[in-house]
């Protein structure tokens, strides 16, 4: 059985550096994503559209920016969450929810529903392909290979020309969305220069920076507080949207009890797993929502998981530590 410390709240996202030893230290890598996919939502009501769905304040959304958005359910419970970002275009603007990819139909079909007499239209970008970047040498290529660096004041900085999108992620990682003709060709030329890594290692970051994406096996099962999203992807300030009321509710009367954790144990943990507690061994007090081994450390794997903060301490072999954006760490 693996040694144990109280959970404690860390520092993910652009200040992870701060918190990780030398040995999860950022390596220089390429990844292709085929888990991702990305709807367009176009035409001259689409931000109108969006704003009354989403839980960002879309109105508020540039060129250079993106933002960590998500649909709820009535009940306030997360469908899905993306990476939310618009480019102009003819007859209005194109936003892009770049999301899991089997998410995808069923946000369409969803989604649809709610389109009713709105100027807009949803087209799903089987055409496009993405890639994950990251390492110190990151900025230096992509200059060499003629991209803009996206904005660093923004905490999703966006960086487009023609079909082709870099966002830059908070922990300083960049996505590359290209439509499939192009996309062997930036493949191709930054493997020159990156080593080519598989997806775990990609999930395995989104771990480290506490970047939880909502799939088949985790839908509907989180109001965005369990996944401290309230600190990222929604606005208190703008008006209604599907959940709006419950997740106020909880964000203003503290009724959340269960919260983003990171987890490592020495088995792999399976995305939608129920975990339980030795005091409660019949009931689920947690559910992993992303895993992937830990590189250079065979034999441990870590995990994001939504946890009951009262039985967070009690899940051996599993050990459990808080995650939390460095504004709202304990002090």
């Amino acid at each position: 059985m693996n040694s144990f410390s109280r959970p404690e709240r860390i520092v993910p996202a652009s200040n992870a550096a701060a918190f990780f030893p030398p040995s999860w230290a950022a390596a220089d890598g390429l990844v292709l994503l085929p888990q991702f996919a990305l709807l367009e939502v176009a035409g001259s009501g689409a931000r109108a559209f969006l704003h009354t769905q989403l839980t960002s304040d879309v109105k508020a959304l540039g060129a250079t920016n993106a933002q960590f958005s998500a649909w709820c359910n009535a009940q306030g419970r997360m469908l899905v969450n993306f990476i939310l970002h618009a480019r102009p275009a003819a007859g209005g603007e194109t936003f892009c929810l770049f999301m899991r990819a089997d998410r995808l139909q069923g946000i369409l079909q969803r989604l649809q529903k709610y389109v009713l007499r709105a100027k807009v239209s949803l087209t799903t970008r089987s055409d496009l392909g993405y890639l994950g970047l990251c390492g110190t040498k990151l900025p230096s290529l992509l200059k060499t290979a003629g991209f803009a660096p996206p904005p660093e004041d923004a905490m999703l900085g966006v960086s487009a020309q023609d079909e082709t999108t870099l966002i830059r992620l908070p922990d300083g990682r960049c996505l590359l969305a290209a439509p499939q003709s192009l996309l062997k060709e930036y493949a191709e030329r930054f493997a020159a220069q990156l080593p080519t890594v598989d997806a775990s290692y990609w999930q395995w970051r989104d771990i480290c920076a506490a970047l939880p994406w909502i799939d088949n096996a985790t839908a509907e099962a989180f109001v965005p507080q369990m996944l401290d999203f309230e600190k990222t992807g929604v606005s208190f300030q703008k008006g209604c949207y599907p959940g709006q009321e419950i997740i106020a509710r909880a964000q203003y009367l503290g009724e959340v009890k269960r919260h983003l954790y990171r987890l490592f144990a020495s088995r792999p943990m399976l995305p939608g797993e129920d975990l339980y507690a030795d005091s409660e061994p019949r009931q689920a007090v947690g559910k992993v929502i992303a895993a992937a081994p830990v590189p250079n450390d065979p034999g441990r794997h870590a995990a994001l998981a939504v946890l009951q903060d009262a039985h967070a301490h009690d899940i051996a072999p599993i050990q459990a530590q808080r995650t939390a954006y460095t504004q709202h760490v304990d002090s």
